[in-house]
């Protein structure tokens, strides 16, 4: 078998259990002892056969990130982290809306966080116990573990105040 098919078959299977960076594999692969040409041509060819795509990686990324109510500043510095620059990432992220089955994934922060406030109220009251001020406490901890600013936990808190008065 040729070094060529061989770091092939490497590359294919480590992407047979989940979709990679361009950054990801190259790490992976210069983890074996094959030259940076060999690295270079197996890269070429995930990419021409599609097998790796940095900005399908990001669409796929930022939908799943969303699904966990994570903050866009929180999903473009992970995307970062993992090889894409934030403005390739965001122009990916951005043709999700062109595309019909993704645009209600497409949603502000403000407008996530407030679910995941809401969210966390109604499991409160569910549970009969009070939306106090330790309670607005953890919304805004854990909305800051999301990786939300401080002006929208504010924002996301006032507005949790409001319903509850209200509701009253």
């Amino acid at each position: 078998m040729s070094a060529d098919k061989d770091i092939r078959g490497i590359a294919l299977r480590r992407l047979s259990s989940r979709e990679r960076t361009e950054k990801e594999m190259r790490g992976f692969l210069e983890g074996y002892s094959y030259s940076e040409d060999e690295i270079v041509d197996t890269l070429n060819f995930l990419k021409e056969y599609g097998y790796i795509d940095d900005d399908r990686y990001s669409r796929h990324y930022y939908v799943y990130a969303r699904s966990k109510s994570k903050a866009l500043y929180t999903i473009l510095r992970e995307l970062k982290q993992k090889g894409i620059d934030s403005g390739r990432a965001k122009a990916a992220i951005e043709d999700l809306r062109d595309d019909a089955g993704f645009e209600a994934e497409i949603i502000d922060d403000r407008s996530v966080a407030l679910e995941v406030g809401r969210k966390m109220a109604n499991n409160q009251k569910n549970s009969g116990k009070a939306l106090d001020e330790k309670f607005m406490a953890r919304v805004g901890r854990r909305l800051m573990s999301l990786g939300y600013s401080s002006s929208i936990c504010y924002f996301v808190i006032r507005q949790l105040r409001r319903d509850e008065s209200e509701n009253v």
